[in-house]
């Protein structure tokens, strides 16, 4: 089974979370902010609008 290029988007995906968490909520320690992403769709809501809704 070829599984191509899935570890390389994969940690695309991972270093574009961790780059829009750097920047959009710099005061919150990126695990943190990932934890909290999880575990509160509104904050993680908040977080697309700031880069994708402007």
């Amino acid at each position: 089974m070829d599984v191509g290029f899935s570890a390389e988007n994969m940690a695309l995906i991972r270093r574009l979370a961790a780059n829009i968490i750097r920047t959009m909520d710099s005061g919150r320690r990126i695990a943190d902010a990932r934890r909290n992403a999880t575990y509160a769709p509104n904050y993680l809501r908040g977080l697309l609008g700031k880069v994708f809704i402007k």
